[in-house]
């Protein structure tokens, strides 16, 4: 008896939520496993998006995927469960229902008990109300993460994924910041070099120099950020960026009035005292260099047609 044999494709994602409680091998494997006990399909290769959301089809292995499909290398995708495909129900829908079928393509969530080969009416209901589960999930997971977040930074708890230099997370709570001497000696000499007047481009060229390894890369730019940030006199600030997780929406800035702000909140390098005088003598600095350049009139008012961001002009002096 003759019967098609597929040429079949794993699909895996994994969100950055969902990375420390699952393993994207575990998917992998499982689906391995139902390949491996069917004649009807021939595995290609896994195409597995770790750390990316399901609430959007811009994922790199979901469009090499693609690409293998139109070129005729797959033409069956099988997955665990539809929310590992996606959790967006119209795109979903869209690929399940139109895309798929057109293209020829074959595909199985094993677990949802779903095959578009073999579907039949009250399946497709039953598809279209899972999908529109796993959107409203997404959402209500979003907005869960988003509460419990603001309800520790107000707290003062640390919830930023890397410890700003000169801190490191403390052993016994990970929302606790701790001082990191040997970087923290260097975020002391910085501020006190700056306050007896040397320039950020003197203290750069001489951290560069040194052979001490550092995990930030050095730069005019670092070291004038180092100086901004208002936790080394102790004041922890966050909330500055906001998105959506369930939505394709890219990261925008919070104003300050609306940042967290928590005094206090980490054990400070510098005093307040030192942290204004470096500051101020930034700002003397930085208004002395300006000094007879006139005013943009365009300030504000032009931007750019691909990002939107401020275009900004600088003069140098002959």
């Amino acid at each position: 008896m003759d019967f098609k044999v597929y040429k079949t494709a794993i699909y895996a994602r994994l969100s950055r939520e969902n990375q420390k409680c699952e393993k994207i091998e575990t998917q992998i494997e499982d689906v391995k496993n139902y390949i491996n006990n069917s004649y009807f399909f021939e595995f290609v290769d896994v195409y597995a998006d770790n750390g990316y959301s399901g609430t959007n089809f811009q994922r790199p292995e979901f469009e090499r995927l693609m690409e293998d499909i139109r070129n005729q290398k797959i033409n069956c995708i099988i997955v665990r469960d539809l929310s590992r495909f996606a959790r967006e129900h119209i795109g979903a829908e869209d690929y399940l229902n139109n895309i798929f079928p057109f293209l020829g393509v074959r595909f199985i969530a094993i677990n949802d008990g779903y095959d578009n080969l073999n579907i039949e009416p009250q399946e497709y209901f039953l598809a279209s109300f899972k999908n529109l589960a796993y959107s409203y999930f997404a959402q209500e997971t979003s907005k869960k993460v988003s509460m419990a977040k603001r309800e520790l930074q107000k707290q003062g708890k640390f919830v930023g994924s890397k410890p700003p230099f000169g801190y490191q997370r403390d052993p016994n709570d990970r929302h606790n910041l701790i001082i990191k001497e040997d970087e923290a000696v260097i975020v002391r000499e910085i501020f006190n070099r700056v306050a007896n007047g040397e320039t950020t481009t003197k203290i750069f060229n001489d951290l560069s120099q040194r052979e001490e390894k550092s995990r930030i890369v050095w730069s005019v730019s670092t070291i004038c950020t180092i100086l901004k940030r208002e936790i080394y006199k102790g004041i922890l600030v966050q909330h500055k960026t906001e998105t959506a997780l369930y939505k394709n929406e890219k990261v925008h800035k919070i104003s300050d009035d609306e940042q967290i702000k928590v005094e206090n909140a980490a054990p400070q390098i510098v005093s307040p005292e030192l942290w204004d005088k470096a500051n101020a003598a930034i700002a003397e600095r930085n208004l002395k260099k300006h000094e007879g350049i006139p005013e943009n009139p365009y300030k504000n008012l032009v931007f750019c047609g691909k990002c939107n961001k401020k275009v900004s002009c600088s003069f140098k002096r002959k």
